[in-house]
């Protein structure tokens, strides 16, 4: 399969944004592999972000991401543009993707772990065709679904507060979140504690990072007010 899954970080930041917190996430106990440098430094981070108990608020989230496109061998296969959408509960996912060779649709339900996917249309002379199909989730594809869940960026800001992750901190100001194979790691400015850089190991390329640029823009809601807040469009550079 010729489209690309997996995507740069994306960086939001939420620490302009006001939230009345009406309900948070129950605390579950952490791996004993989780350390308490990397712990201090996701508190610091989560401060830089506005506080755990607001980004614990937010309960539905959506983004779009224009970004560009290389099959397995390096190759360009232009811009591609994806559009995600996020709720909290019910755990829900689902991601449409544009692009030439690349155009699909994706829906994972996580509290019953399955889902299905219309995959692109090779064989198409439009390039931006999917087969019109729904292929339930299976193998590779239900891994990559869920491990999508996992490493989504709000779930990995909260990550000592759900089980399955590790968090530990490999070197000064570098916090590092595990869950299964996939691996990322934050380097924290050490004055205010915003990420300025992220490096993500997926078990797809688990011996390279994702080095890329990506622009997002989204959009959010809080359990309380339930309005949509809007998040300014940010660039984001790994390499």
């Amino acid at each position: 399969m010729t489209y690309v899954k997996h995507w740069a970080a994306i960086s939001v930041v939420l620490a302009s944004l006001s939230f009345c917190v009406s309900e948070g996430i129950r605390s579950q106990t952490l791996p004993q592999t989780s350390s308490p440098e990397g712990l201090q430094l996701l508190h610091k981070m989560q401060a830089a972000l506005g506080g755990a108990e607001k980004i614990a608020a937010i309960y539905d989230y959506e983004e779009t991401v224009r970004g560009e496109a290389l099959d397995s061998n390096g190759t360009r296969l232009g811009d591609v543009r994806k559009r995600t959408r996020w709720m909290r509960r019910p755990n829900l996912l689902r991601v449409q993707q544009i692009g030439a060779r690349g155009t699909y649709i994706l829906y994972f339900d996580a509290s019953s772990g399955s889902g299905w996917e219309i995959l692109p249309d090779l064989s198409n002379p439009d390039p931006f065709k999917t087969t019109g199909k729904s292929t339930e989730l299976a193998g590779g594809e239900l891994k990559f679904a869920r491990n999508y869940l996992w490493g989504f960026q709000l779930s990995m800001w909260m990550a000592n507060r759900t089980l399955g992750y590790t968090v530990t901190s490999p070197a000064p100001n570098v916090l590092r979140i595990e869950h299964d194979d996939d691996t990322t790691d934050f380097t924290l400015d050490p004055d205010t504690g915003c990420q300025s850089r992220r490096l993500a190991f997926h078990w797809l390329t688990p011996t390279a990072p994702f080095p890329r640029k990506c622009v997002t823009k989204g959009g959010l809601r809080s359990q309380a007010s339930g309005s949509r807040q809007d998040v300014p469009t940010t660039t984001t550079a790994l390499n």
